[in-house]
């Protein structure tokens, strides 16, 4: 898959395989670029993430009622993505300048 490739937008639940796992290829949201970024330098955001949740979960956003970590969908939920990539000191601070 291509950047250029086109990808629909679809938030539908889907079943992913653990670790690894992805979204039908021409299918996601705008995390499924990040995921799959990580993916090809090797990196498992689904696997880190799940993880993090289990031990962690009651940090996370509360933002969709869930009593424990759903690996299928965390690692593509923006607000989740953003509270572990902050403890992973690898969130940038959101600019208006071109040149960030």
């Amino acid at each position: 898959m291509l950047a250029q490739d086109a990808i629909v937008h679809d938030p539908s639940y889907f079943s992913t395989a653990y670790p690894n796992g992805d979204v039908p290829v021409h299918k996601g949201v705008c995390t499924d670029l990040i995921i799959r970024a990580y993916q090809k330098l090797g990196i498992d955001l689904q696997l880190l993430m799940h993880e993090n949740m289990e031990v962690h979960f009651v940090s996370y956003p509360k933002n969709w009622g869930l009593k424990h970590p759903d690996s299928n969908t965390d690692h593509s939920r923006v607000p989740n993505l953003m509270h572990f990539l902050k403890g992973q000191n690898a969130s940038l601070k959101i600019s208006e300048k071109a040149e960030d």
